[in-house]
């Protein structure tokens, strides 16, 4: 019995002290043990186990390191620039409960070359539509000193964003030159780059995003029972004042609608399906040839060319959603926008000025017709002209027209097309406006001033007979949309006042 007390008992001390028995983990680094740094600081992580969730101790044995932050297996460091005359070594070590571990820090006197990796390839094509293009890239061996860049010398490419880690986009305009242009866009970061050539097509459909929406909503004074709603979509907009931004795209609508019958300073355009009118009918459910149109600025923000006029077309508004199918030059154009579809309410600015109950001929074959250069009276880089077609005797239509040509000297004159623009462009003339007193830029009067119209949209053009006599065609709308036309020809006499 005593032989097997004693065995119990020899067998119940044995299992205490098994239950007393701790296991203690070694300290031991998970992140690598050398790091190799160049000329620039830079914050580094060492992260490390076997603690049993208390913090290491930390040992630094120089001044150009800097512990930053320090909870359990998480060490963050600061690393100074080296500003010596060569390469320097440290060590960082972390020691717990008699067990030690280091890291060894390398850092040279000069800077680590970066490595910058195009992810998009060496060529990329884009459709004629202006566009966001984005190049995409990979890089390596970062300092605080140097940052991301990218050039191009292609006037068409209107802005560069280099803010997106990983990618660079670039803001494409629509190409409208009918051929192939293509540009090698430079992306770099401090002394690597990399080029990548990027190719727009020159015609084809056109399938377009517009990000912009702007307009004005003129109620029905122009047009009883229908309501119009004149309005942009682009890629830009307009700046403050207006004006057309630098490489952007437009795509201009004229449309006729439902009346709106609330009372808000801005007004949703009507829901529904609107159809091209070439006919300029005014018509519920369409928009206009007369004052519809497309066109692309160029660096300056100015319009190369006319605003081109649809040929057919479809327009779909839904709530928050503007989809516009036209043809334009035999080309197909998509354009698709999402947002907001509430415009300005500008139906307390309308005032009709005109007094002609409706179409009007003019009589221009007794007239004179005098000029005046104005110079680039607008500052807007390009001449501006005056000119009146006046009755010889004491009654009769006349004309005045205020407009800017595409020439940039008075010598160049003022032979052209012009078209009616309700902002400043090249070979547009400006539309007619009061100031109370007088009538301003374009307008139709006659010699008693009993009737008056002034300008709204239409075209003007002058041509140059070679014997010294010009011609000018005049078919332009009214501001209650009469249509007014003429056809002088003589030899344009100079103002002499």
């Amino acid at each position: 019995m005593m032989l097997v007390a004693l065995i119990m008992g020899l067998l119940f001390v044995s299992c205490e002290s098994s239950n007393e028995t701790k296991t203690t983990n070694k300290l031991a680094i998970t992140s690598p043990s050398e790091v190799q740094l160049g000329k620039y600081g830079e914050t580094i992580t060492i992260t490390y186990t076997g603690t049993n969730d208390e913090l290491a101790e930390v040992t630094i044995n120089s001044d150009w390191l800097r512990a930053s932050q320090h909870e359990v297996g998480t060490l963050t460091v600061n690393v100074a620039d080296n500003e010596s005359e060569g390469s320097r070594m440290a060590a960082i070590t972390l020691s717990h409960n008699g067990t030690t571990a280091s890291v060894v820090i390398s850092q040279s006197n000069e800077a680590t070359l970066p490595i910058i990796t195009s992810l998009s390839g060496q060529e990329m094509e884009l459709k004629r539509a202006g566009t966001i293009a984005i190049i995409e890239y990979q890089l390596e061996n970062t300092n605080p000193v140097d940052y991301v860049y990218a050039k191009t010398d292609a006037e068409w490419i209107y802005s560069i964003d280099t803010k997106t880690e990983g990618c660079v986009k670039l803001g494409v305009s629509t190409n409208t030159t009918k051929a192939l242009r293509e540009s090698v866009i430079t992306v770099g970061y401090g002394a690597a780059s990399f080029n990548i050539t990027l190719k727009q097509l020159g015609d084809g459909d056109s399938a377009f995003t517009a990000t912009v929406m702007s307009g004005e909503y003129y109620g029905d004074s122009y047009t009883p029972g229908i309501g119009n709603y004149f309005f942009t979509l682009s890629d830009r907009g307009f700046d403050a004042e207006g004006k057309g931004m630098p490489s952007a795209t437009y795509y201009r609508i004229d449309a006729y609608g439902d009346v709106y019958t609330g009372y808000d300073s801005f007004v949703p355009i009507a829901n529904g399906t609107y159809t091209f009118d070439p006919e300029n009918t005014y018509a519920k459910g369409t928009f206009t040839a007369e004052y519809s149109g497309f066109w692309v600025t160029n660096k300056d923000g100015k319009r190369n060319e006319d605003i081109t006029t649809f040929e057919s077309g479809t327009m779909v508004v839904e709530n928050g959603k503007i989809t516009l199918d036209v043809v334009i030059g035999g080309e197909a154009h998509h354009v698709e926008y999402v947002g907001s579809t509430s415009i300005a309410d500008a139906q307390g600015s309308v005032t009709i000025l005109s007094t002609l109950d409706g179409d009007l001929e003019a009589d221009l074959s007794n007239h004179t017709m005098i000029y005046e250069c104005y110079g680039d009276y607008y500052e807007f880089g390009y001449t501006n002209w005056m000119f009146k077609i006046v009755p010889n005797g004491n009654s009769g239509d006349g004309f005045q027209f205020d407009f800017i040509t595409g020439y940039t000297t008075p010598e160049e004159g003022f032979i052209g097309e012009y078209i009616a623009s309700d902002f400043l462009a090249t070979n547009s003339f400006i539309p007619g406006w009061t100031d109370g007193y007088a009538m301003l830029c374009s307008w139709y009067f006659n010699a008693e001033q009993t009737e008056v119209a002034p300008f709204r949209g239409g075209k003007m053009s002058i041509k140059d007979n070679g014997d010294g006599t010009v011609t000018i065609d005049i078919d332009v709308t009214d501001d209650l949309r009469n249509r007014i036309t003429g056809t002088w020809t003589g030899v344009p006499q100079a103002n002499k006042n």
